[in-house]
């Protein structure tokens, strides 16, 4: 032992375990905090559907596409016009609610923090269970909008080939 020096006196202190009160709002909070991100990558979704669908719009109006049958050109360009518009909608829909702390503060800053805690658990419930709705029905949309878009590339693929079939198949005098 060196002179002078002790030992240290090391207290062990337990945090009290969270209150059920405290568990159910961090869920609800991690709960919110999910909806925000799958909103953001749904409409994220949406917006990389609307520009491939413009783009194929603008190809389909501005290319050279009389080798395809005029069918295949009006399907293909109603669909991806169609699924251009689909699109759009989950995009023009408003943002998800979220718990406004500056209300919270200036309705209950007095208030029990137990009576505080569930009322912003209740809020936040609400909350999630709105933005699940609204994301289900921003999710149908996109998947409306990318069965449009592959109808529209099936039919401008289908058309490709009726015209190339008499030159794959050697039956005949087809042009490419």
């Amino acid at each position: 032992m060196v002179l002078g020096w002790r030992r240290p006196q090391v207290v062990v202190v337990h945090d009290p375990a969270p209150s059920t009160a405290d568990l159910l709002l961090d869920e609800a909070r991690r709960a919110e905090q999910t909806q925000i991100q799958l909103h953001a990558a749904m409409d994220q979704r949406a917006g990389v559907l609307v520009g491939f669908a413009g783009v194929l719009v603008g190809i389909m109006l501005t290319a050279d596409s009389s080798a395809l049958p005029a069918w295949t050109r009006t399907v293909a360009l109603v669909m991806a016009s169609a699924a251009a518009l689909v699109s759009a909608v989950p995009l023009a829909m408003p943002t998800m609610n979220t718990v406004s702390p500056a209300e919270l503060v200036e309705r209950y800053h007095q208030d029990d923090r137990d009576d505080v805690v569930a009322v912003v658990t209740d809020l936040t419930a609400w909350v999630v269970q709105g933005a699940g709705e609204q994301l289900r029905g921003k999710r149908r949309l996109v998947l409306l909008a990318a069965a449009l878009l592959v109808t529209s590339v099936g039919a401008t693929a289908a058309g490709r080939i009726l015209e190339l079939w008499p030159v794959l198949t050697g039956s005949g005098g087809g042009s490419a």
